[in-house]
């Protein structure tokens, strides 16, 4: 992958007022593709009353320039920073270094994570299924693409939202439910697991509609 990009995050959600102001979230991806497009289409599809600006970390992958990334974010943002505003950072555990020491540095620079392992593709699995099995990313990318034909992991790798829009609470509870498992077992953060649904439920708590 390329050096971080330079265009202008999208902004989604309703503007606030001033009179109104609403929370802000900043959500920095790992992914180019896959996690915006999701998190994109959720925001939509809640019209959720908030501003999120939503920042794609082109840093090839690695946990840590997410997260720093998000820190970088924050000090630029610091003055237009409410109590209620949240910073996010968006990655896969997978084969990538620094995993640990990106989730340490989250917590001690005030960054919220919402994390998969090994990969964003087990989140959109639990919408359909469970899945409790430990698993490379090869083999959840392909346990997506049956259950959701229009996924092409070796193509566009956009998720068909439709088809998961009205499944995203029950994803969030078999993903709590996981997450719970793996700190009984004395794995936190092991595969599988995902805490995607900390931020969607952040998300959905501002929806609309």
């Amino acid at each position: 992958m390329g050096k971080r990009g330079r265009r202008q995050p999208p902004r989604l959600g309703r503007r606030p007022s001033s009179r109104n102001p609403k929370a802000k979230i900043i959500v920095v991806c790992e992914g180019r593709i896959t996690e915006p497009q999701y998190l994109i289409s959720l925001v939509r599809h809640c019209g959720v009353n908030l501003v999120i600006d939503l920042v794609l970390e082109g840093g090839a992958g690695v946990p840590l320039s997410v997260v720093r990334r998000g820190r970088q974010l924050l000090r630029e943002s610091a003055s237009e920073f409410s109590d209620r505003d949240q910073a996010w950072a968006v990655f896969d555990r997978d084969v990538h270094p620094g995993f640990e020491q990106a989730i340490n540095e989250a917590a001690a620079g005030g960054i919220s994570t919402a994390y998969s392992n090994p990969c964003f593709e087990l989140w959109l699995v639990l919408h359909l299924r469970d899945h409790d099995a430990p698993a490379q990313r090869a083999q959840i990318q392909k346990t997506l693409q049956k259950l959701m034909p229009a996924y092409d992991p070796k193509g566009s790798k956009l998720a068909d939202f439709v088809a998961i829009r009205d499944l995203v609470e029950a994803a969030e509870r078999r993903a709590e439910v996981m997450d719970r498992r793996r700190a009984d077992e004395g794995a936190p953060r092991g595969n599988p697991c995902s805490t995607v649904y900390k931020l969607t439920r952040e998300i959905r708590k501002h929806a609309t509609k």
